[in-house]
């Protein structure tokens, strides 16, 4: 009885530090700014004047376009910091890191619970649950998970995920004394929340592998009755057979996915091996400020070519195949790798994802930190004191590093700066550092930036477009150097860059901001990235460069070319808001025939929108009421 008041107390010990830990480690990154993604992801939020009611709200949460799914319920979560945009990044990033810390209180309950199904004694199940949940939760590696706002999706995830892993623990440890309420814990577990966890983000299907690699090593040995075995297959089997069969189907029609990117999908798998070791590296030594700036990550052209390819290829596989063979022998061990391999599947084979982001450690994290922690438990029974004072001091430093990581990502210029310092190689982070010295006004430091990222990538497009507004805006912009980009707008390859450097240029041309490009220079720098010689069509770049070309001809009061610019839009990629805008701009020409066909389009495309968005055909017949009022006016 006295033994377990003290687990008791020690458990609640355990619990109070893993609330405050991650909340002191990453609160100072709650003055940060919002960046990247965030804004596309939210600023839907005002689509129809802020989220007002059960029709707003749905047109925003089923409005996603982040994934297959939507993410609808990442999505309704922002709502709960803010209902309009624009909004305050700060309640965005305070309800992140509640989010985050109930996710190290859940992640010690998950640990708690497997130790206990293994048969581990009480106390030592407490020392490894909460080292490891400990250690993960104040991890620096977490930082851009918890402070890149959008990354709310991965955090609500990795919690209806191991909300399933402790549901079907529980029911696991029922399964020989009341296996009819066993089988009902274990089948919610995987089905309800991986359900959640999907709808949060696509990579919560990954629940059923996390499992599998969970009874393959440290369940391995206890009995299973009969029936688990039939019901194994359908529950576990079943989804991670459905996921390698689609990934298979996808990586045999990858061709026109990997348009939109700069390597190839073997290249891509040929990269990944080299960034998984990193991604270990970086668990084991957290150096350098979290960034979502990755595109500096040199891509395997083959086997050689970097040299550590091969190596790590043969590594990884080298794992996997060990684990495997000594999954009963060092069953530690092998969980460890077959968690951090499973966490992975989905993000870091063949889908045309881009190669490298830290966020995607997450849940993956999890597997060595407990293979860490028990370890570390055992050594505890020989070298108490100073396993003890290890734990101390790793925990400390830990939280210290993120605490100082936070900082910089609550101060959103040194932020910028410090990824520009620490990523001359990266593009992203010198177009970041780029942008903010000209809204700084600093001509001199956007320039050093543009020259220093085209001595490392002399072909990069995008920063040529980012020159041209810099040198713009300040009168230097030459004739010679305008004919020079229009050339290389149609002879070189269009980076990834290239769309937020024309919209930067775009942008300070319609404000008067650079004067000495006018909207026919404009004009023809967009159709010549239309007519480029050397990169692949990709519809929906080639779509938002035609309502570009639009745009610039409504500023000119030339409405039947922004028209034709708009059809060309249509075709490539059909939308209810852009049948909309025709139809308001032909009315206003007085073409209140094609306007009312342009409004059919529209109504048609409504009818095909997905059921639980909500229906914008009241627009629709609001606009062909005033159209035909109009027309028996003019008649």
């Amino acid at each position: 009885m006295q033994l377990q008041q003290q687990l008791n107390r020690r458990a609640l010990l355990f619990l109070l530090i893993l609330i405050a830990a991650p909340i002191v480690s990453f609160w100072p990154g709650t003055t940060g700014d919002f960046l990247v993604d965030d804004f596309a992801n939210l600023a839907p939020i005002q689509s129809y004047g802020g989220v007002r009611n059960m029709e707003t709200f749905k047109a925003y949460v089923f409005s996603g376009v982040s994934g297959p799914t939507g993410r609808p319920i990442s999505l309704a979560s922002f709502l709960i910091d803010a209902q309009e945009w624009p909004a305050h990044p700060y309640f965005f990033k305070r309800t992140s890191i509640f989010i985050h810390t109930l996710n190290g209180v859940l992640l010690f309950a998950v640990i708690l619970k497997l130790f206990q199904v293994m048969g581990r004694r009480d106390s030592s199940a407490l020392n490894i649950a909460f080292f490891a949940a400990a250690l993960w939760a104040i991890h620096p590696l977490n930082t851009s998970t918890v402070l890149y706002i959008i990354q709310r999706m991965t955090e609500l995830s990795a919690l209806f995920t191991l909300a399933g892993i402790w549901c079907y623990l529980h029911g696991r440890q029922k399964l020989f004394t009341q296996p009819g309420p066993a089988y009902l814990w274990m089948s919610a577990g995987i089905v309800a929340f991986g359900l959640l966890a999907t709808l949060s983000k696509e990579t919560g299907v990954l629940l059923p592998f996390f499992i599998a690699a969970i009874e393959l090593t440290l369940l391995r040995q206890l009995p299973k009755p009969k029936y688990w075995f039939h019901w194994s297959i359908p529950m576990i089997g079943g989804p991670i057979a459905l996921l390698l069969a689609n990934m298979t189907l996808r990586s045999i029609n990858s061709e026109s996915s990997y348009t939109i990117r700069d390597f190839t999908m073997a290249e891509r798998l040929m990269s990944e091996p080299r960034i998984l070791l990193d991604y270990l590296g970086k668990i084991v030594f957290p150096i350098g400020t979290p960034t979502l700036n990755a595109d500096d990550i040199e891509v395997s052209k083959g086997l050689f070519a970097p040299l550590t390819t091969l190596p790590a290829i043969i590594a990884i596989n080298a794992l996997i195949i060990l684990a495997f063979v000594y999954c009963k022998r060092f069953s530690v061990l092998a969980f460890a790798v077959l968690w951090f391999m499973a966490g992975h599947l989905l993000e870091s084979t063949v889908l045309p994802l881009e190669l490298y982001f830290e966020h995607r450690n997450y849940l993956p994290m999890i597997g060595p930190i407990i293979a860490l922690a028990y370890y570390l438990d055992k050594l505890l029974e020989v070298k108490r004191k100073k396993v003890i004072i290890w734990v101390g001091v790793l925990l400390g430093v830990m939280s210290v590093t993120s605490m100082n990581h936070s900082y910089t990502w609550g101060d959103h210029s040194r932020l910028i700066e410090t990824w520009a310092k620490e990523q001359p190689k990266s593009v992203r982070a010198q177009v970041l550092y780029s942008l903010q010295a000209i809204r700084d006004v600093d001509y001199s430091e956007s320039l050093a930036v543009y020259n220093q990222v085209k001595s490392n990538l002399p072909e990069n497009l995008g920063m040529d477009i980012l020159y041209t507004d810099i040198v713009c805006i300040n009168n230097k912009l030459t004739p010679d150097w305008f004919n020079t980009l229009l050339y290389r707008a149609e002879y070189t390859h269009i980076d990834q860059y290239v769309q937020q450097s024309l919209n930067q240029l775009s942008s300070n041309i319609f404000r008067g901001y650079c004067k000495q490009l006018s909207l026919n220079g404009l004009q023809t720098l967009v159709r010549a990235l239309l007519n480029n010689k050397v990169t692949k069509p990709f519809e929906q770049r080639d779509a938002v460069l035609q309502m570009l070309i639009a745009d610039v001809y409504l500023r000119q009061d030339l409405p039947l070319e922004a028209l034709e610019a708009m059809d060309e839009s249509f075709r490539i990629s059909p939308r209810f808001s852009l049948a909309l805008q025709q139809a308001v701009v032909l009315a206003q020409g007085k073409q209140y025939d094609a306007a009312l066909i342009q409004l059919n389009k529209a109504e048609a495309i409504d009818r095909l929108r997905p059921r639980l968005m909500p229906s914008r055909i009241n627009e629709v017949k609001a606009l062909r009421a005033k159209i035909k009022n109009r027309d028996e006016t003019d008649t």
